[in-house]
């Protein structure tokens, strides 16, 4: 009976050792599969956020540029040395050259109508000389035909002129 008990006891242990290796082999399969689980549901979700990341980057990227154009455009952002050349310098340059400017022209116009008056002057001393020429032509003429004319004739012709 003892060497019996033995037997079972030794069968008993056997078959509890074995259930012990699958119950082992059993939790370590479930253990690995968990595993598996969990580790295809972080890829997953690693991808979405991936994913999404990439998305809101494109948005944000597209959005931001706008905004800063934008910004840009109205004036927002501005270099101080070309503010301080455009609200300063630039005036005082086209004030500078506004004054040269209207200081050259008032030159020229004096330039013109002095240019004007010595061409008139000119003109009204050329017409002067010329009817001074033709004056005198016209007396030499005169005095011409006068001695051209025969005596008797000249002094009826003089009588004639003095009647008229």
């Amino acid at each position: 009976q003892d060497e019996f008990d033995q037997i079972r006891a030794a069968e008993l242990a056997e078959a509890q050792r074995m259930e012990e290796a699958e119950k082992r082999r059993a939790d370590e399969k479930e253990r690995r599969l968990q595993q598996e689980r969990q580790r295809v549901a972080n890829e997953r979700t690693l991808s979405k956020k991936v994913a999404a990341r990439g998305f809101a980057h494109r948005y944000i990227g597209d959005v931001v540029s706008d905004v800063f154009g934008n910004l840009a455009n109205s004036g927002f952002f501005y270099d101080p040395l070309v503010k301080e050349i455009e609200s300063d310098f630039v005036p005082w340059l086209l004030d500078g050259v506004g004054s040269s400017v209207s200081g050259l022209l008032e030159a020229q116009a004096l330039l013109d109508n002095a240019v004007v008056a010595a061409v008139a002057s000119k003109d009204e001393k050329a017409a002067a000389a010329e009817a001074e020429r033709l004056r005198r032509e016209e007396e030499a003429r005169k005095a011409a035909e006068a001695a051209a004319m025969p005596p008797a004739e000249s002094g009826a012709e003089g009588q004639e002129e003095q009647t008229a």
